[in-house]
């Protein structure tokens, strides 16, 4: 090749490298400013140099939640289950390690680093025999947190507890490959997000339509910026082997439990909530007809029955 045959080629690659780094730095400056937009509404508590940001609501016996993937607290503040729940008790709602305004530090977040984590987040707290109520993949840092602390109960809500083959899993990891999927989530992956929301949040909600309050509360933008891509994607890549090492010890597991579940929910099957109440020693399950897979936005008003109905057969709780 000649080398006037070189130079358009060569001018070509410096103009696709030019333009990958422009968009680089375009979404540097938007996920500074979604940062700034949409600033931390709680408090942090600092576990082996890594900041996690929680937020606290009421008085009385203690709740912790955790969000599950692709979400961060203001989920769950966005929802009326919180509110109502602070009413009677200290509810401690957590953004978990690499989403919301919690650091992501070096590591990748297994459910058992986790929980190890959460553990000494609560502990420098002062949080003792609490509810831990998780959602989604927040089921499994729940499961693994209740196996390392003496909580009073678990509260579990469209949970995936079992592996099981997951074709969403090829797609969903990409971001987190070195090389070709740290690109993506510096490149056309916020993009992608944005354009893939709505129909993404409705196919979450399904059957019910998306809350009007969700849809203004949520900060859309903090879980497009590339750090919370990443972890998103480290999460899905982890769901089913996480799944797997986790279930070896169910039938261990003696903390009551409650498990909720969506028997319309198109991300879990409600069978995976099923064989869990069977495997559990303390547990009973509770089956909504009706619901999907965002049980704590739309179907609020169930998920703390059924914390209240944990509570009344817990030493101690029943007069609460």
């Amino acid at each position: 090749m000649t080398v006037a045959a070189k130079q358009p080629a060569l001018r070509g690659a410096l103009v696709a490298i030019g333009v990958v780094a422009a968009i680089a730095c375009a979404n540097s400056v938007l996920a500074a400013r979604a940062s700034r937009k949409n600033p931390p509404k709680g408090e942090f508590v600092d576990v082996d140099s890594v900041k996690i940001h929680y937020v606290v609501m009421g008085d009385g016996p203690p709740v912790v939640i955790l969000h599950g993937n692709g979400s961060m607290a203001a989920d769950f503040l966005a929802s009326d289950l919180v509110t109502m729940l602070a009413t009677s008790h200290k509810v401690f709602v957590f953004d978990r390690p690499g989403y919301g305004h919690s650091d992501v530090g070096l590591k990748w977040w297994t459910a058992a680093r986790q929980a190890r984590c959460l553990d000494g987040a609560l502990n420098r707290l002062g949080v003792s025999e609490e509810i831990i109520m998780g959602h989604s993949w927040g089921t499994l840092v729940a499961l693994a947190l209740g196996q390392i602390r003496a909580c009073k109960g678990l509260v579990l809500l469209s949970g995936y507890y079992f592996a099981s083959p997951r074709l969403d899993v090829f797609a969903g990891a990409f971001p987190a490959t070195p090389g070709p999927g740290d690109l993506w989530r510096w490149t056309f992956g916020p993009l992608v997000g944005w354009l893939f929301s709505v129909p993404v949040f409705r196919h979450l909600f399904s059957p019910s339509r998306v809350p009007s309050r969700f849809k203004a509360r949520f900060p859309l933008a903090l879980s497009l910026r590339p750090k919370s891509l990443k972890s998103s994607a480290v999460e899905t890549l982890l769901m089913v082997p996480t799944a797997y090492q986790l279930s070896r010890s169910y039938s261990h597991l003696k903390v009551p439990t409650v498990i909720v579940a969506g028997e319309k929910d198109h991300i879990v099957s409600s069978a995976q909530a099923e064989r869990l109440c069977k495997t559990l020693q303390n547990a009973f399950l509770v089956k909504l007809s009706d619901a999907g897979h965002m049980l704590h936005q739309t179907h609020s008003t169930d998920v703390l029955k059924a914390l209240k109905g944990l509570e009344a057969g817990l030493p101690g709780t029943a007069s609460r």
